[in-house]
């Protein structure tokens, strides 16, 4: 029972111009269905900041270690998939630990932010997963991917948001929250963008 208490458990990126709404999967807990939304993103939230205010911060290694190992499994991950490597961004790091912070304070229900940005989120007991392999979580989504027919699929939704080409730049932030670690990374431009997924998302075959 203590096993299915402490599942790994996954969010789904659901904020401005991105295909998904914001939903759960676990051991135990199905995805929400998908909501539709236009072909490009929508503006940021009123009141969050917009993706010109952000300013980018590097290299990897002045960033402290799990924060670095999260940016250097991201690009690796990226360059499988022929993306382009992320510029880290200290204000979206900062608005993800704002969100973690919030989350913390109601109880770390995991539920997504409505910042207009890309979103990840990751929870898993504190100390089971590494950075790597809290990123390689999203990533291992690609098997289920349909490369040839593209668009959106609850299953792998933050696999495409990792890989998203047009993607420029990645913040992140971690805290522990009753015993378990959560990971939130926000992504400027955001993916997940309806009609871009054909030259977004490319197979490995890429290279």
């Amino acid at each position: 029972m203590a096993a299915l208490r402490f599942a790994l458990v996954l969010a789904l990126l659901g904020c401005g111009g991105a295909e998904g709404s914001a939903g759960t999967a676990s051991s135990t807990a199905a995805p929400s269905p998908a909501a539709s939304s236009t072909a490009a993103p929508s503006p940021a939230a009123p009141g969050s900041p917009a993706a010109d205010e952000f300013e980018t911060t590097g290299p990897a290694a002045n960033l402290p270690a799990p924060l670095a190992e999260a940016l250097a499994a991201h690009d690796r991950a990226r360059a499988e998939h022929c993306a382009p490597p992320l510029e880290w961004s200290d204000e979206l790091a900062a608005t993800a630990d704002a969100w973690a912070a919030e989350l913390q304070s109601r109880g770390c229900p995991l539920e997504h932010s409505t910042n207009g940005l890309g979103e990840n989120l990751f929870m898993a007991t504190a100390g089971s997963r590494t950075p790597t392999e809290a990123v390689q979580v999203w990533v291992d989504e690609r098997d289920l991917y349909d490369f040839d027919a593209g668009g959106f699929d609850m299953r792998t939704g933050h696999f495409t948001q990792v890989v998203w080409r047009e993607t420029q730049r990645v913040g992140c932030a971690t805290r522990v929250c009753n015993g378990m670690d959560l990971w939130v990374c926000n992504y400027d431009p955001p993916g997940n963008v309806r009609g871009g997924y054909t030259a977004n998302v490319l197979p490995t075959s890429c290279r």
